[in-house]
C-alpha cells in the first residue's frame, strides 16, 4: 500500500516533483564524458510511473538508473550507425517534441487559470467514494441530442431512441448502458452532470469531447469505509484529478476559441486515399486503458500505418493559416491523438491534428522551443526510440529452427519426460529458445558496450527527491 501512495502522489504532484530539486543538478551518473543528471533522471522515472502496475520503490530506483545508463548507450551507437537520419525516426521525434511543446504551454497558459474552490474539492472528493450506473444517448451535434431530449420530454420510451442512435449492438440493445463508472472516468462536465443526477432521472444535453450526450442514472453505490492511510491517499488524488479535468475543459475552450478564425485548406484526394488505408488498420475497440498511455498507437500499429501510407509522404493533406500538414506529418501526430478519435472517423483526428497543430504554433511563437523541460523530455524521447530501434535491429534475425528445438527436446526433455510428444509442445519450446536466444544476444552486446567504462552511480539524490516528495 504505502509504495502505491508513493506512486499516485507523485502521478499528482507533477509540478512538485520537477520543482523539489535544488538549482544545481545533481549527477546520477556518469562514464566517460557523459552524465546522467538528476532532471533527466526525474522526467524519465515519472514517466515510467505512469505505467499500469509500476510502482515506486527503492529497488525499482536502483533498477531504472541501470535501464538510463542502457538507453543511453545502446542510443549512442544507433546515432553513430545513422538512425538517427532515417525518416520515419525524424517524422517521429517532431511529433513528439510538438507534443512537448503543448504540454509546456498549457503549464504556462491555460493551468494557471484553473481555480476551484475547497467546496469543489470536498464534494469531488465525495463523488470519488461512490459509483453510478449510467446509460446514456448520443448525438455528435447539439441539435441532435436536443431533439433526444425533446422525444424524450414528448413520452417517447428511452429504448425506442437507443435503438436509433447506437449503431453498436451491444448499446443499442441494452438502451446505451454504460455499466457502473467513477467519477473520474469521466470528463469534468459529464462526471458533474452524472453524479448529481436523481435516481432514474435523465440529464439535458451535456456536451463532451465525444460528442453530445443525455445521461440517466439507473443505480449508485457507495464505496467502503477508508483507512486513514487510504482517506489522505483519495484526497491527494481527488485534488490532482480534479485539478486535471478542470484543465481539461479549460483547455477544450481555449483550442475552441483559438480555432474560430483559423484558415483551414483539406485536400480531397490524398484525405480519401489516408481514409482508405486507415480504416481497415485502427479495428482495435477504445478503452479506459488507452488514456494511461502516452503514445496512444502500438508500435506494430504506427508501422502498419506508415508502411500503408509511405508513398504519399510529403503529399499535402491540409493547411493551416497557409502551413502545411503532410501526409508523413499527419500519421505521425496520430500518436498523440485520443485513440477514441482516430478509431471514429478520419475528420475526427484530422480535427485533433490541426488543433494540435495550432497549438504547437502558439507555443513556438511564445519561444518555448528554448524551454528546458520541453529540449529534455524530448531528448528522453529520442534515446528510448533509438535504444528500441537498435535493439530490433540486432535482434531481427534471430530465429530458432525445427532442427535446434528438436535437439533441445532430445536433450533436455526426451528422457526426463519419456510420454512427452513433441508436436504438442514445440511451439511453446521454441518460444522459450527464441526468448533465451534474444536474451544471451543482448547480453553479449551490452557486455561488450560496457567493457571498458567506468561507470560511476549515485543514488543519493534520487532517493532524497522521491522521499522528500512522499513525506509532504
Amino acid at each position: 500500500m504505502f509504495t502505491n501512495m508513493k506512486k499516485m502522489i507523485a502521478l499528482f504532484f507533477l509540478p512538485c516533483l520537477f520543482l523539489s530539486c535544488s538549482k544545481k543538478d545533481p549527477v546520477v551518473a556518469s562514464f566517460g564524458k557523459t552524465r546522467i543528471t538528476l532532471e533527466e533522471y526525474k522526467a524519465a522515472y515519472i514517466e515510467h510511473l505512469k505505467q499500469p502496475n509500476v510502482f515506486d520503490s527503492k529497488a525499482l530506483r536502483e533498477k531504472f538508473l541501470d535501464e538510463l545508463i542502457e538507453r543511453r548507450l545502446v542510443a549512442a551507437e544507433a546515432a553513430a550507425a545513422g538512425m538517427a537520419a532515417d525518416e520515419r525516426f525524424q517524422l517521429r521525434l517532431e511529433a513528439n517534441r510538438d507534443k512537448n511543446l503543448r504540454e509546456r504551454h498549457y503549464t504556462q497558459v491555460i493551468k494557471p487559470g484553473v481555480v476551484y474552490a475547497e467546496s469543489d474539492l470536498e464534494q469531488v472528493y465525495v463523488f470519488m467514494n461512490e459509483e453510478r450506473h449510467l446509460r446514456h444517448l448520443y448525438s455528435n451535434s447539439r441539435e441532435g441530442a436536443d431533439s433526444l431530449y425533446a422525444a424524450l420530454q414528448q413520452g417517447v420510451r428511452w429504448e425506442e431512441l437507443a435503438r436509433l442512435v447506437f449503431a453498436d449492438a451491444r448499446l443499442s440493445a441494452s438502451g446505451g448502458d454504460l455499466g457502473w463508472v467513477a467519477w473520474e472516468q469521466l470528463e469534468y462536465d459529464l462526471a458533474m452532470t452524472a453524479y448529481s443526477l436523481p435516481l432514474q432521472e435523465y440529464s439535458r444535453p451535456v456536451v463532451s469531447s465525444y460528442g453530445w450526450h443525455i445521461l440517466q442514472v439507473v443505480d449508485w453505490r457507495k464505496m467502503p469505509l477508508l483507512s486513514q492511510p487510504d482517506y489522505e491517499l483519495k484526497r491527494r488524488k481527488a485534488r490532482g484529478v480534479l485539478e486535471s479535468k478542470l484543465g481539461d475543459k479549460a483547455a477544450l475552450a481555449y483550442i475552441g476559441g483559438m480555432m474560430k478564425n483559423k484558415k483551414i485548406q483539406v485536400y480531397p484526394k490524398p484525405l480519401q486515399r489516408v481514409g482508405a488505408s486507415l480504416g481497415p488498420l485502427l479495428q482495435r475497440t477504445p478503452s479506459t486503458m488507452d488514456r494511461m498511455r502516452p503514445e496512444q498507437l502500438s508500435e506494430m500499429e504506427m508501422g502498419r500505418i506508415e508502411t500503408s501510407l509511405w508513398e504519399l509522404r510529403q503529399e499535402a493533406l491540409a493547411t493551416l493559416e497557409g502551413e502545411t500538414l503532410t501526409v508523413g506529418q499527419f500519421i505521425a501526430a496520430l500518436n498523440y491523438i485520443p485513440y477514441h478519435a482516430v478509431h471514429k472517423s478520419l475528420k475526427t483526428a484530422l480535427d485533433y491534428v490541426l488543433r494540435d497543430r495550432a497549438l504547437t504554433r502558439e507555443a513556438r511563437r511564445m519561444g518555448l522551443e528554448r524551454d528546458a523541460q520541453v529540449r529534455l523530455k524530448t531528448e528522453l524521447y529520442k534515446q528510448n526510440k533509438l535504444h528500441m530501434a537498435r535493439r530490433r535491429d540486432i535482434l531481427a534475425d534471430i530465429e530458432v529452427t525445427k532442427a535446434e528445438t528438436q535437439a533441445y527436446f532430445d536433450l533436455q526433455i526426451k528422457h526426463q519426460h519419456p510420454n512427452t510428444d513433441f508436436a504438442e509442445i514445440e511451439a511453446d519450446l521454441r518460444s522459450d529458445l527464441l526468448t533465451e536466444k534474444r536474451n544471451n544476444t543482448m547480453k553479449a552486446y551490452l557486455d561488450g558496450l560496457y567493457a571498458g567504462k567506468k561507470i560511476v552511480k549515485d543514488l543519493q539524490p534520487v532517493h532524497a527527491w522521491y522521499d522528500s516528495v512522499v513525506k509532504k
